[in-house]
C-alpha cells in the first residue's frame, strides 16, 4: 500500500476523533487517495456528511458537491505537504471546520 496514503488515512482517523460536535451535527468525515508527488495534481477528497438541517460543505472556500449523505470536491494540489481547510455548515451557519494537511 502506498506509504502517503497510510499516512493519510492515519490523519484523518485522528481527525475524524476529534471533529468538533454541534446538536445539529451528527457526523462530517473526510478522505482522500493520495498518489506520488507531481506538481498541479488534481485530487478527489469526499466523505460523509449528516445532519438535522440542510448541511454544506466548503473546502478551501469553495462548496463541495453532496450527494446522498456524501460530499465531494476536487483539489488541485501546488506542493506537499499541502493543507486543506474543510468546513461543514448546517443551514448557512458553521459548525465544523477541520485542516487536512495531504502529504
Amino acid at each position: 500500500m502506498n506509504p502517503y496514503l497510510i499516512r493519510l488515512v492515519v490523519v484523518v482517523a485522528i481527525l475524524l476523533l476529534t471533529t468538533c460536535h454541534h446538536s445539529s451535527t451528527k457526523a462530517v468525515t473526510a478522505a482522500a487517495p493520495v498518489a506520488p508527488s507531481v506538481a498541479l495534481q488534481q485530487v478527489v477528497l469526499h466523505g460523509n456528511v449528516t445532519s438535522n438541517g440542510s448541511p454544506s460543505v466548503l473546502v478551501d472556500g469553495l462548496p463541495a458537491t453532496i450527494s446522498g449523505g456524501t460530499w465531494s470536491a476536487t483539489v488541485t494540489l501546488i506542493s506537499r505537504p499541502q493543507s486543506v481547510v474543510v468546513e461543514l455548515l448546517t443551514n448557512g451557519l458553521p459548525v465544523a471546520q477541520r485542516v487536512i494537511t495531504i502529504q
